[in-house]
C-alpha cells in the first residue's frame, strides 16, 4: 500500500512538470486591432482534433465581435513564436464562431515556443466592439472545423472593454508536488497510528 502511494506521489509530482505552459498576458484591443504577449511554449497541450495542427487563433465570445460582412484579411505585426515563423496572416471573420485564425510554416506547431514579444492583428475595417464582454480565447488548430475541436491555449475575459487576464489557470509544479508529499505525509500518519 505505501509502495503504492509513493508511486502515485511520484507520478503526480512528475506529470506536474509537464502541464500546459503557455500564458497571454498585456492583452489590449481597439475596434481594428487586438495586441498581447503569449509567453512559454506548446508541451503539455493535447494537440487538437485537426488535420490543421499549424493554425493559431483567436475566438470572440460574448458581444465583442461587431462586423457585419463575412471577413477581412489580417495584418501581422511582430513574432509570436521564437522559432517558427508565420507563414499565411489570414483572416478574421465571422466564420460560426467569430474567430481569428493565421498558419505557421512548421506542419505541427506542438514544439513551438512564443517570443514572450507584443503581438498585433489588425484590419482594415472595425471589427471589435471595444465596449463589449466576453472572452478572448487563444487556440490551437482550426476553429471552423465543427468536426475537430481545437485546443484552447488561454484565455482573457472582457468586461465592458475593459480587459482581465486570466491568471493562474496553469497549474505549478511546485504547488502539486507539496500536495503529493502532503499526501504521502498522511498516509504515513495514519498507517503508523494503524500499528500502534
Amino acid at each position: 500500500m505505501m509502495k503504492t502511494l509513493l508511486a502515485a506521489c511520484a507520478l503526480v509530482a512528475v506529470s506536474s512538470v509537464a502541464q500546459a505552459t503557455a500564458v497571454v498576458s498585456d492583452v489590449s484591443f481597439t475596434d481594428d486591432s487586438i495586441t498581447f504577449t503569449e509567453t512559454g511554449n506548446m508541451s503539455g497541450y493535447a494537440a487538437p482534433n485537426s488535420e490543421y495542427l499549424e493554425q493559431f487563433g483567436i475566438f470572440y465570445t460574448g458581444n465583442l465581435f461587431d462586423y457585419a460582412g463575412s471577413y477581412q484579411a489580417n495584418s501581422l505585426s511582430g513574432n509570436l513564436f521564437s522559432n517558427d515563423t508565420i507563414n499565411y496572416a489570414g483572416n478574421t471573420g465571422n466564420f460560426d464562431p467569430a474567430y481569428t485564425w493565421m498558419m505557421t510554416s512548421n506542419s505541427n506547431d506542438a514544439g513551438d515556443v512564443f517570443s514572450g514579444t507584443a503581438f498585433t492583428i489588425s484590419w482594415a475595417q472595425p471589427m471589435l466592439n471595444t465596449a463589449g464582454s466576453g472572452t478572448f480565447e487563444f487556440i490551437w488548430g482550426n476553429g471552423n472545423v465543427s468536426s475537430a475541436p481545437t485546443t484552447i491555449l488561454d484565455t482573457a475575459t472582457v468586461v465592458d472593454g475593459n480587459v482581465r487576464t486570466n491568471a493562474g489557470n496553469v497549474p505549478e509544479p511546485a504547488s502539486l508536488a507539496l500536495f503529493g508529499l502532503g499526501l504521502v505525509g498522511f498516509a504515513v500518519a495514519r498507517r503508523k497510528a494503524k500499528q500502534q
